[in-house]
């Protein structure tokens, strides 16, 4: 009885302040079918979120929470009005609401209902705030109405005591196991309102995998790549499907109280079908596939993991339209109608573990061997998939390389056994190279896994200096920008005054094992090029003699006619000795980001420095979250996209604004590059071959 009148009595109090969401709202009586169609918006809005994530990071695992996402873009729905209201709802599939109080009530409901069945063994927590600046003096029937996801941080004040409030926050509502979602310096003294997104998840599985059975196996990243994992099994009776609407074996492995499930769909081993797995996942394949389920005998592998993602949102939620909702002329004045309100970010992180932890074994009395073998060796799309309310909790998509997965210190290299690299081969590396994973924060690489990365050095008079980065494209081409051999009075750095060092790790080591010092033969300087303009910022440097390629020197593919023009929302990989966390002018070893590519339109329209800048010849990138990026330093250095297996250059990091005349980045701003698709013919014109 108490919990029956303390759900009423939510849904009273909601239904009486339902008119401070806009002026035609009115108090209704419950809509039961609200909830069955919240839900279903929400798998349109995950499986659109999902398919634009995978097409900006192809090879990395992925792992969020569209769940968590989606609610934290209801509370901006619930302020926004106008335009921003009606890109929020389009993107939110709420056209079946006649009105805000409808949404209302299954969201209140949802709230109500989740943090009642969160007192189980199931540990899932979405963390979903906005923080506002008191100036913004938010309306106080929206404070009552959202109490727990509305707070006042006064960020003027103190920007970095508001910053380690809300990491406190994250970490408190997942439990301690996302910390410092914030890095020093994110936010400033002229930020006004901010939206944290957090999700956790750790359950038991209702049968667990017996640890005596784990063992190292070979997972298949691609048809031409294996790597190590710890691998565990168990044979038991689990809902198993063959779905022919999804083209994927489907496998339901439940978690403790089997209300939520980890689900597994396993497509061919082939390359393309991932892709064609996510553009068949509607709600209705989804639902089709959940409903053919039947109780299996079977075989299960899968590799143990644990993922933590974090991601800048803003990039994916523009490719599947959010509309205004993070430009300045956004409305959110449900909110508050005192004050301007600008969403500059949305971050967002998830964690999961998949280990052998649950209940006690399945008991098979016969030991014979399983008919069904369901061997996850090769990447998998996974969902946490609770039934009772049919929502997608967190979805992802496991490749491999990931850190956490290997029950023993990796063997250096073991993976480059597998098949012999030719020697010349562009965008792959040496079969003695060393390999490690991708890194999405600016972190030092590996020497080795970049290993066309070349340092371009400069004399002044008989100073010899580091002045930029460049990518080997051939025996004898090194591609880099042209505004690297100027100097900042606009005079032209000689030809004989120019050094480049192919296999270059450390800057501080005159001599390095396998580094290559040459005096280039010839520089071409694009004709368009114009200096302190980014349009054509491009040069050939072409070598005395072919380099010769080992572990430490290799070539990059070039990017040509059959490869996709748009990567518009795509995350390339950018590398260089750019400025460092200490504030050093250049780092000493070089290091790989993570990076999206955004439309000219978005650019041009993020700031009045780029409306004459950017041009069909450069692209945009950047994260613009004022941590990750690249810098000074890092100019020449290419952005790179893996394809079929290799590394293909695409861009040359041209401009990287900045804050001050002292010339530290301003991370919060795009990045310009040159797009070397739009010269491919010139750099060819330049190949002594």
């Amino acid at each position: 009885k108490m919990l029956i009148k303390t759900f009423l009595l939510a849904i009273l109090v909601t239904a009486t302040r339902s008119q401070c969401l806009s002026e035609n709202d009115v108090s209704q009586v419950l809509n039961k079918n609200a909830i069955t169609s919240l839900y279903k918006s929400q798998h349109n809005f995950s499986i659109a979120l999902l398919d634009a994530i995978n097409k900006s990071t192809w090879e990395e695992n992925i792992f969020f929470s569209p769940y968590s996402t989606y609610h934290a873009l209801l509370l901006a729905y619930f302020g926004a009005k106008n335009r921003t209201e009606e890109g929020l709802k389009k993107i939110l599939n709420l056209e079946w609401a006649d009105s805000k109080s409808i949404v209302l009530q299954a969201y209140k409901i949802e709230m109500l209902t989740r943090s009642y069945r969160g007192q189980n063994s199931l540990k899932f927590s979405a963390a979903n705030k906005l923080f506002f600046a008191p100036k913004v003096n938010v309306r106080n029937c929206m404070m009552e109405l959202f109490s727990d996801e509305l707070q006042t941080l006064d960020f003027e004040k103190d920007p970095e005591a508001a910053r380690l409030t809300i990491n406190s926050w994250v970490q408190s509502a997942t439990r301690n196991s996302i910390k410092d979602i914030l890095a020093p310096g994110f936010l400033s003294a002229q930020t006004t309102a901010f939206m944290a997104n957090a999700a956790y998840f750790k359950g038991s599985f209702a049968s667990n995998f017996d640890r005596r059975n784990t063992r190292i196996g070979i997972f298949y990243p691609a048809t031409n790549r294996r790597i190590s994992v710890a691998m565990m099994s168990q044979k038991g009776t689990f809902n198993y499907t063959v779905s022919d609407d999804l083209g994927a074996h489907v496998l339901q492995i439940p978690y403790e109280g089997n209300d939520i499930s980890l689900i597994i769909l396993l497509p061919p081993f082939v390359s393309t079908a991932m892709n064609e797995l996510i553009s068949k996942l509607t709600p209705e394949t989804l639902q089709l596939t959940l409903d053919s389920v039947r109780p299996t005998e079977v075989e299960v592998m899968m590799p143990k993991f644990r993922l933590k993602n974090k991601y800048e949102l803003l990039p994916f939620l523009e490719f599947i339209k959010v509309g205004d909702l993070f430009y300045s002329r956004a409305n959110l004045e449900g909110f508050s109608t005192t004050a301007k309100i600008q969403l500059d970010s949305a971050l967002h992180q998830a964690y999961i573990e998949v280990d052998e932890s649950g209940g006690e074994p399945q008991e098979n009395e016969n030991s014979s061997e399983a008919k069904t073998k369901f061997h996850c060796n090769h990447p998998f799309l996974f969902l946490i998939y609770d039934h009772q309310s049919k929502a997608i909790l967190f979805i992802g998509i496991y490749r491999g390389f990931t850190p956490e997965i290997a029950m023993q210190p990796k063997v250096p290299a073991q993976e480059d056994r597998i098949e012999p690299i030719e020697p010349d081969k562009c965008g792959t590396l040496h079969p003695l190279g060393t390999l490690t994973g991708l890194v999405a924060g600016g972190e030092t690489i590996a020497r080795g896994t970049w290993p066309w990365l070349v340092a371009v050095y400069g004399y002044t008079g008989l100073t010899l200096s580091f002045r930029c980065g460049a990518s080997i494209i051939s025996k004898r081409l090194v591609l880099t920008a042209a505004h690297c051999f100027y100097y900042k009075n606009g005079n032209r750095l000689r030809v004989r005054d120019t050094v480049i060092i192919a296999g270059k790790y450390s800057l501080r080591r005159l001599d390095e094992e396998g580094a290559k010092i040459v005096y280039p033969d010839n520089l071409f300087i694009h004709p368009d090029y114009r200096f302190h303009n980014p349009d054509a910022d491009i040069a050939v440097v072409v070598t005395p003699e072919s380099l010769e390629f080992s572990k430490f020197i290799r070539p990059i593919c070039l990017w040509n006619t059959s490869e996709p023009e748009d990567v518009t929302n795509r995350q390339g990989i950018a590398a260089g000795w750019g400025m460092d966390e200490e504030g050093n002018v250049f780092s000493d070893l070089p290091r790989r980001v993570s990076v999206p590519v955004v439309s000219n339109f978005v650019c041009r329209n993020s700031g009045q420095q780029y409306q004459l800048a950017i041009t069909e010849r450069t692209m945009c990138v950047g994260w613009r979250n004022g941590t990750t990026g690249v810098c000074q330093g890092d100019s020449g250095g290419g952005l790179a996209f893996k394809i079929n297996g290799q590394w293909v250059l695409r861009g040359l990091v041209s401009t990287s604004p900045t804050a001050n005349q002292g010339g530290s980045c301003n991370l919060n701003d795009y990045t310009i590059f040159t797009d070397i698709s739009k010269f491919l013919d010139w750099i060819q014109s330049h190949n002594p071959s």
